[in-house]
């Protein structure tokens, strides 16, 4: 993004003119400079930019709508609460903690009554630097890079349209950015490959795929199908390995706070790569890579993955399966955008079930509290109590 750009987008924020993807950048970048003190400030001028944000989320939270929870099934492996408890103890008096014991911090009411993803708010940064900010762009065609178009249609998902690319052709790079606290975005690249990223992930990926090969790299988490090129192989990198496909259905799973990556075939076949080490997978089988970042290494092949627990993300809810705590509220930090903190120790609990994502933050905090977890809201963060 130009300063121009930058410029452009903080007269519209105080103006009360931005959209959701460019109010969560104007926030991150104020939250940053406030931290780092990085930025000469004129005066009073960082409290009035404070003022305007607490002021734009107060609107956010009284005029949005109270929702009717929708819940699969949850319940710890110990005491197998079923889910027609679980609604009852929703439905009936005592309240939740997270909001029976707040105080009266200006920050609290916002995480209390903070609903999920209600917009895609991810960004797409072209091969120039401009940055595209999807929930703002209109429908039709974003932007034109040699003889590709990228188009975003009425139901907001993308797509590069294109004629063959030239032999020879400078490759050019676009990186998807979906941050947390946005939905799914699904986009369909120049070969027809088809992809999704969940919130807190990113893609980048030629525009055009002029050579021998195809190539992209993801962080996050992202369900693939590859087009079929039997001569021009796809592979997508990672810092913790490289998959190698030709056309197939499958799910990569490489958050950076995660121990290790998860590769999960659906269809076709897939080989992982991690140094001199490989593995070709069969529809069924996840490989499971250690996390350079983590010291780990090697590569081990599970049989008769739950497929469905797999992909949960991509149809609108999270799955758990013997989760522990800590993997479950990662899932809901990514998803809500919000930090926990354990006050002290991490309690001892395995969680199996769905729940919707579509939820309420508060409503999916009180079925954790249903089966035995307790949370207090600290300032800007949630604290799991003992």
């Amino acid at each position: 993004m130009n300063v121009g750009q930058a410029k452009e987008i903080l007269q519209r924020y105080r103006e009360g003119k931005t959209t959701a993807a460019e109010n969560v950048w104007v926030e991150r970048w104020y939250l940053k400079l406030v931290e780092t003190g990085e930025e000469e400030w004129e005066e009073g001028e960082k409290e009035a930019l404070g003022q305007l944000m607490e002021a734009r989320l107060m609107r956010q939270i009284n005029s949005t709508p109270a929702a009717a929870p929708k819940i699969r099934r949850l319940f710890t492996r110990s005491r197998a609460i079923a889910a027609s408890i679980a609604i009852a103890l929703l439905i009936g008096a005592g309240g939740l903690l997270l909001i029976s014991r707040q105080g009266n911090g200006d920050r609290q009411p916002r995480l209390a009554e903070l609903s999920a993803p209600q917009h895609n708010i991810a960004t797409i940064t072209l091969s120039n630097g401009d940055v595209i900010f999807l929930d703002s762009a209109g429908t039709g065609t974003l932007a034109s890079q040699g003889d590709v178009n990228l188009i975003k249609n009425g139901s907001g998902d993308l797509a590069y349209e294109s004629g063959a690319a030239p032999a020879g052709e400078t490759m050019q790079y676009n990186s998807l950015t979906n941050p947390k606290g946005s939905r799914v975005v699904k986009i369909m690249l120049s070969d027809g490959t088809r992809v999704w990223l969940d919130a807190g992930s990113s893609l980048t990926y030629p525009v055009s795929f002029p050579g021998a090969e195809r190539r992209v790299s993801v962080s996050g988490e992202a369900f693939f199908e590859v087009a079929r090129n039997a001569q021009k192989p796809f592979f997508v990198d990672n810092a913790a390995a490289s998959i190698r496909v030709i056309g197939t259905h499958f799910n990569v799973n490489a958050h950076a706070d995660n121990p290790n990556m998860q590769v999960t075939l659906i269809e076709g076949a897939v080989s992982v790569y991690k140094g001199e080490g490989s593995s070709l997978l069969k529809p069924g089988q996840q490989a499971i890579v250690g996390n350079n970042q983590r010291g780990a290494g090697g590569i081990e092949v599970v049989d008769s993955v739950d497929l469905e627990a797999v992909v949960a993300w991509k149809h609108g809810y999270f799955h758990f399966s013997k989760s522990s705590l800590p993997e479950v509220l990662k899932q809901l930090s990514r998803w809500y955008n919000v930090e926990f903190e354990y006050e002290s120790g991490i309690p001892a609990k395995q969680f199996m079930g769905e729940i919707e994502r579509d939820l309420s933050l508060v409503q999916a905090l009180q079925i954790l509290e249903t089966n035995g977890v307790r949370f207090k809201i600290d300032g800007d963060k949630i604290i799991v109590r003992k």
